[in-house]
């Protein structure tokens, strides 16, 4: 259970990686307005701690009227209440789980989970309940995906005291290793969301993305779609050409790099990027940085200093 926000220690609006993924939602969400009801007509549910991110982006670049931030950690409640950006912002100063059981069923939801901790018990009910209770809408999770400081014997034994034996059965301590640690993580989410996706013959839940990602420390996000069977393919057709479309198996990751180069050296990338002209590492960055880089670079945000 989150006992303090992460929010006293990341400042979440200068993460580049983190921010590039955002504009990668944003343009997932653009390509998938279509597919739903309108994307604008969502009920978006995160976690904006005191710095509301997401909230703007999505309100501003998706035009979405309904927003609910929930935050575990009481304390930062007059934090997150001047720092709202728009009155309309609904507050739950909450558990997720809590908040996830009790809401109604009724709306398409936007969800991001942006937790600040790994795979746990409160992932795994939230995992649950959002799969088994909401009818339709977009599903989105972040968590931490750093291995504990411990032996695989002890990360076991704590796995098995949160989750239940459905999910851990057939885990073994060489399972937890750091070699193998990222490949069990998304086995033990792919069970849990198999599981709370149980008897539900209505809808399917389309995977849509996989990404691994660092600035503070190395995270893991996963997201797809909750949607009618018969729409599927209409969803499949529209996002198969999207470079980022994991084929429905979180098990195809993709990395989003760490970017370190100047103000000046990205501004010639980005001209580069867009052009025909083949790029012959004039600036001392390889080739194969520079191809990491195009794919990526739109997404990219440009920070400045004012005096």
């Amino acid at each position: 259970m989150r006992t303090r926000s992460s929010g006293y220690k990341v400042p979440y609006d200068v993460r580049p990686s983190k921010q590039a993924e955002r504009y990668i939602m944003v343009e997932l969400l653009h390509k998938l307005d279509s597919c739903t009801k309108g994307i604008s007509k969502y009920h978006y549910v995160g976690m904006g701690s005191f710095f509301f991110h997401d909230f703007r982006l999505f309100h501003h670049l998706l035009g979405i009227k309904r927003l609910t931030s929930i935050e575990g950690d009481k304390s930062l409640t007059d934090r997150c209440k001047f720092n709202k950006p728009y009155e309309g912002i609904a507050l739950v100063m909450d558990l997720s789980t809590n908040f996830l059981a009790s809401t109604s069923v009724d709306d398409n939801y936007l969800l991001w989970m942006d937790y600040d901790f790994g795979f746990g018990s409160v992932v795994y009910n939230d995992i649950i309940t959002s799969f088994s209770r909401f009818k339709s809408g977009t599903i989105i999770a972040t968590l931490d995906f750093e291995r504990p400081d411990e032996k695989p014997g002890q990360i076991l034994d704590e796995l098995k005291e949160q989750l239940p034996a459905a999910i851990t059965d057939g885990l073994a301590p060489g399972d937890l290793t750091a070699r193998l640690w990222k490949r069990t993580i998304i086995r033990l989410i792919e069970k849990s969301i198999t599981q709370g996706m149980y008897g539900r013959q209505d809808v399917a839940f389309l995977r849509l993305f996989s990404f691994e990602y660092r600035d503070t420390s190395d995270m893991y996000t996963l997201g797809g779609i909750i949607i009618d069977r018969s729409q599927k393919r209409k969803v499949v057709r529209t996002v198969k050409s999207w470079p980022f479309y994991c084929q429905d198996h979180l098990d195809r990751i993709t990395k989003i790099p760490q970017f370190v180069m100047t103000k000046k050296e990205r501004g010639h990338l980005d001209c580069k990027a867009n052009s025909t002209n083949e790029y012959v590492d004039e600036v001392g960055i390889s080739r194969e940085a520079f191809d990491n880089y195009r794919q990526f670079y739109r997404y990219l945000p440009i920070y400045s200093e004012v005096i």
